[in-house]
C-alpha cells in the first residue's frame, strides 16, 4: 500500500544538534542528516570509544527488512552526520564533494581505535548544487549554502505534488550572502508545502555580529597589535574560517603556521575553494611538526606529500628565534608539546563556540594564558542564521507550513511569525502533508 508524503523528526525538535529527519512516500523512505548530539559544557571533550546511542529508525542501523533508499547529509559536522559509521551496508549517502572529503579527513586522522568502527564506506550519490536526481519514488535538489560547514547543502524534496525544504544549517551574514540571495529567487523555494527550517538563534541577541569581512578586519588589527607568536584556535574544516584566518596573516605581514592536520585540509580543498597554494615557497603557509616530523608524517596518505610538506617546514626553533613573524594554529592538544612555543605567545585567539570556553579542558587553557599574562580574544563569526536574518529567510520563502528543528527556542517561532503557519512537531512525531 502506498503511503502519503509525510514527515517524522526523530531527533532536533527540542534541542540544537543531533538532527535526524524520516521523509516518506509511496514505498520510498529517505533520511536527512543522522547526527550525534552536542556535548554538554561538563563533558570533558574526549573522543569516546563507546558507539553512541543510536536512533529508533527502522532499516538504518539494522537490517529489519525496512529499506531506506538512501540518506541525505546536508553537511560534515557531527550533530548532522555522527551516527553515519553506523548506518548499515547497503545505503548510499548522497552528499556533496566538500562534505565527503571532511569526512573523509576526520576519519584519517581519527584513532585507529575510532577508525575501526567503520562498517565500511557506504556509496555516495553526488549532491551536486542545483541538479535534481531522482530517489524511489522522490526528487531531490541539493542547493548549496553558506554555512561554517564546507560544502553545505539544503535539500528540496517534491514527491506526490507535495514539495518540502529541509534547510539544513545556514546562514545569510556570511560571504555567499549574494548568491544565498538569489537562490531564494529560485521558483523551488517559493512557496513549499513545508520548510523545515533551523533556529539555532531564533530570539537571541544580535547585538556586534560578525560577518567573515568584519572578522578578518579585527583580526587583522589583533595581529598587528601584538608583539610576539599568535595562537590561533578554531576548526580548520570550517574552510570559510581557515581563509580568512590565512588572509589576516598575511595582511599582518605574518606567516601562517599549520599542523599536518591543517595543511592535509588545505591540500585537499585549496583548488576547488580558490585558497592559496599551501605548497607555494612563495606564499606565507608553513607547517610544523607538534609531535615531531616523523611522527606526524607517519600516515600512509601523507607519504606522497613529504616532499611538498618538507620544502615548507619549520622547527619550533625556526618559530622562537622570530615569533613575531608568525601565527600559528593551536589546539589544547598541542599544549605539551609547544612549551616552548608558549612562552613567545602574546595573545591567544579563540574562534570557535563561546560555550566551549565553559568546559573544563579549554576553560583550563583559557585561565592558564590569562595566568601567564597572555591575553585570550574571543573573535567569532556563527555560521547559523542570525534572528532578523531568519524572520527574512521564511518570510522570503512563504511555506504553507514551518516546522522548527535544530533550536531550543522553536516554540517562539509563531511569535515572531505570526503570519506563518508554525507546526511544532516532537521527535518521534509524524506530519502527514
Amino acid at each position: 500500500m502506498n503511503h502519503p508524503f509525510s514527515i517524522t523528526i526523530h531527533r532536533g525538535t527540542q534541542q540544537i544538534g543531533g538532527s535526524c529527519v524520516e521523509l516518506r512516500y509511496g514505498n520510498t523512505r529517505l533520511i536527512v542528516d543522522a547526527g550525534t548530539e552536542l556535548p554538554g559544557i561538563d563533558d570533558s571533550g574526549e573522543r569516546s570509544d563507546e558507539m553512541p546511542p543510536l536512533l529508533n529508525v527502522p532499516g538504518l542501523f539494522t537490517d529489519d527488512g525496512t529499506v531506506v533508499k538512501a540518506v541525505l547529509l546536508s553537511h560534515n559536522h557531527g550533530d548532522h552526520s555522527g551516527l553515519l559509521p553506523y548506518i548499515r551496508q547497503g545505503v548510499p549517502v548522497c552528499m556533496s564533494k566538500g562534505t565527503s572529503q571532511m569526512l573523509m579527513i576526520s576519519g584519517m586522522f581519527l584513532p585507529q581505535r575510532i577508525r575501526q568502527k567503520k562498517r565500511g564506506e557506504p556509496e555516495q550519490i553526488p549532491a551536486l548544487n542545483g541538479e535534481t536526481i531522482s530517489l524511489g519514488d522522490f526528487r531531490v535538489t541539493p542547493f548549496t549554502v553558506d554555512h561554517s560547514g564546507y560544502d553545505a547543502r539544503a535539500f528540496i524534496i517534491e514527491g506526490g505534488g507535495k514539495r518540502i525544504i529541509y534547510s539544513g544549517d545556514l546562514r545569510m551574514h556570511g560571504p555567499q550572502r549574494a548568491s544565498m540571495e538569489q537562490m531564494l529567487e529560485h521558483p523551488l523555494w517559493q512557496n513549499p508545502d513545508a520548510l523545515i527550517m533551523e533556529g539555532t538563534h531564533l530570539g537571541k541577541p544580535q547585538s556586534g555580529v560578525e560577518t567573515e569581512e568584519s572578522f578578518v578586519a579585527r583580526l587583522t588589527n589583533d595581529l598587528q597589535s601584538t608583539s610576539g607568536l599568535a595562537l590561533l584556535m578554531f576548526s580548520p574544516q570550517n574552510v570559510e574560517r581557515l581563509r580568512t584566518m590565512i588572509a589576516a596573516a598575511k595582511a599582518a605581514d605574518r606567516i601562517f603556521v599549520t599542523d599536518p592536520y591543517t595543511l592535509y585540509v588545505l591540500y585537499c580543498v585549496w583548488r576547488d575553494a580558490r585558497m592559496p597554494n599551501p605548497f607555494s615557497r612563495s606564499g606565507n603557509i608553513r607547517v610544523w611538526f607538534p609531535n615531531g616530523r616523523s611522527r606526524d608524517l607517519r600516515r600512509s596518505f601523507l607519504k606522497n606529500l613529504i616532499p611538498k610538506i618538507d620544502a615548507i617546514a619549520l622547527t619550533p626553533d625556526d618559530i622562537v628565534q622570530d615569533s613575531a613573524r608568525y601565527s600559528m594554529v593551536f589546539r589544547e592538544s598541542m599544549t605539551r608539546a609547544s612549551e616552548q612555543l608558549l612562552k613567545r605567545a602574546t595573545v591567544a585567539i579563540h574562534s570557535l563556540w563561546q560555550g566551549y570556553e565553559q568546559t573544563k579542558k579549554t576553560g583550563d587553557l583559557k585561565k592558564h594564558f590569562e595566568a601567564c599574562g597572555v591575553p585570550w580574544l574571543y573573535r567569532h563569526s556563527s555560521g547559523h542564521i542570525h534572528h532578523v536574518d531568519l524572520l527574512a529567510f521564511v518570510r522570503s520563502v512563504q511555506p504553507k507550513n514551518l516546522i522548527p528543528i535544530h533550536t531550543e527556542t522553536g516554540d517562539r517561532f509563531a511569535e515572531f511569525l505570526p503570519e506563518i503557519k508554525v507546526k511544532r512537531l516532537a521527535d518521534g512525531e509524524e506530519l502527514v502533508l
